[in-house]
């Protein structure tokens, strides 16, 4: 849980989050989640947020874009955009691991 927060951290650093967003709720729901698909639910929440922005027909100016707040509501809906890795697929690597060399 608390590798998952720290990724959190790291992902969500300078991003304009609102203030509903609780990261150890977030991280709580996202222990099957790698850090890799963390890492894209956080891209995924702020380009949803930016998305309704534009279609709720906002500023198209750079600064405007970039203070869109990040609800947890995006970050919830991105989770169900950026699935975690299946079981079968994290066993798979598991057993491949042992046997991967590294240079």
């Amino acid at each position: 849980l608390e590798a998952r927060k720290e990724i959190l951290r790291i992902h969500t650093k300078g991003k304009p989050l609102d203030d509903d967003v609780d990261l150890d709720k977030l991280a709580s729901k996202m222990d099957k989640y790698t850090g890799a698909e963390i890492s894209a639910v956080c891209n995924e929440a702020v380009m949803l947020a930016i998305r309704d922005y534009v279609l709720e027909g906002g500023d198209l100016d750079e600064d405007a874009v970039k203070g869109r707040k990040v609800g947890m509501k995006y970050f919830e809906k991105a989770m169900e955009n950026v699935e975690p890795m299946s079981e079968s697929d994290l066993r798979k690597y598991e057993r491949l691991s042992p046997n991967a060399m590294y240079r």
